[in-house]
């Protein structure tokens, strides 16, 4: 999919780290230099804090970092939403029962524990 949106570029690089093997594109163009310098999530993090970049976000309790209402985020991610956007979680619940599909498969979060008894 990058291929497209970088036809002309020699290198793309990504900031895939040493935690994210699995997250490989192939090509000769493709260049992933956190790797490279053996840094993985902790690492990143901690390179980030030091020098005062790191996304406030993370300062919500947020482990990962992507859209708020993205199905793959773990629970966690979840429960942080819940109980510091609210704003988010109720505009989530209404677009999973706006969804023929739901949010997860298998998954509903007003039947969750993450509804909070709401």
């Amino acid at each position: 999919m990058l291929d497209r949106f970088h036809k002309k570029a020699d290198v793309v690089y990504i900031g895939y780290n040493i935690d994210e093997m699995n997250r490989s594109l192939k090509g000769k163009k493709y260049s992933y230099p956190l790797r490279g310098w053996g840094m993985g999530h902790k690492e990143c993090i901690d390179y980030c804090l030091e020098r005062d970049m790191l996304n406030p976000l993370y300062e919500k309790g947020f482990t990962r970092l992507g859209c708020w209402c993205c199905p793959r985020q773990s629970n966690q991610s979840l429960e942080t939403l819940r109980i510091n956007y609210p704003d988010l979680w109720d505009r989530l619940l209404q677009y999973e029962s706006d969804s023929p599909q739901g949010f997860k498969p298998n998954v509903k979060l007003r039947d969750n524990s993450l509804e909070g008894g709401k």
